[in-house]
C-alpha cells in the first residue's frame, strides 16, 4: 500500500535519483512512522527502534536511484529494516549469554572462594583449639566478637600490654604453622590484624 499517488510516486522517485534532498525528506517524514511501527515489532529492546529506522533510512539514501518503482523502494527499506533488527536481536542474544557466563563464571569462583576460606579458618581453629586457654580466649573475642585490644582487656579485667602480647604469640603460633601457605597467611593478617 502506497501513501503516495501514482503522479507523486513518479516525481519522488525521479527526485531521488537526483539526490533532492527535499524529496527524501518527504519519504522520511511519512514512511518514518511506518518502519519504527514495523521494527518494533521485532526488536527485543525497543529502545533501538529509532536508531535502527534512522539506519534504515541511511541505508536507502546511499541507494536512492537505484529503483525503478515504489514498491521496490519501499522492499529495500523494509529487508533493511528487518535485517538490522534480527542482528541487533542477535547481538543482544550474544551480549546476554556472555553476561550470564561472566556471572556464573564470577558465581563459581566466589564460591570456590568461600568454600576455600572456610577450608582454611577450619584448620586454624583446629590449631587455635590446641592454645593455651587465655590466648584462645583472647582470640575468640577479637576474631569472632570483632572486640578491639582494649574492649578484651576491660572485659577479661587484663592489662593492655598482655592483651597485646597474647594476641602477638597466638599470631607468631599460626604463622609458624601455616607461613608457608599464602592463602591461610592472608587469612590470618585479615582475622588478626590489626594488634
Amino acid at each position: 500500500m502506497s501513501l503516495f499517488t501514482t503522479h507523486k510516486e513518479e516525481w519522488l522517485l525521479r527526485e531521488l535519483t537526483l539526490q533532492n534532498n527535499d524529496a527524501f525528506a518527504e519519504l522520511v517524514k511519512l514512511y518514518f512512522p511506518v518502519v519504527c511501527h514495523y521494527a518494533s515489532g521485532l526488536l527485543s529492546q525497543q529502545a533501538q527502534v529509532q536508531d535502527i529506522a534512522q539506519e534504515s533510512f541511511i541505508a536507502l539514501w546511499r541507494y536512492q536511484g537505484r529503483f525503478d518503482s515504489m514498491p521496490a523502494l519501499r522492499k529495500f527499506l523494509f529487508i533493511t529494516t528487518r535485517n538490522a533488527c534480527l542482528n541487533a536481536n542477535r547481538s543482544r542474544e550474544r551480549e546476554l549469554l556472555r553476561n550470564h557466563a561472566v556471572a556464573a563464571n564470577e558465581m563459581d569462583n566466589d564460591g570456590q572462594r568461600q568454600l576455600v576460606e572456610a577450608e582454611t579458618l577450619a584448620l586454624i581453629y583446629q590449631e587455635v583449639a590446641l592454645m593455651p586457654a587465655r590466648m584462645k580466649e583472647i582470640f575468640y573475642l577479637s576474631v569472632e566478637e570483632g572486640l578491639s585490644l582494649q574492649e578484651i582487656a576491660d572485659k577479661l579485667k587484663l592489662q593492655l600490654q598482655t592483651v597485646k602480647n597474647q594476641k602477638y604469640k597466638a599470631f607468631e603460633l599460626l604463622r609458624k604453622k601455616f607461613g608457608h601457605d599464602p592463602k591461610v597467611l592472608q587469612l590470618l593478617l585479615r582475622l588478626l590484624l590489626p594488634f
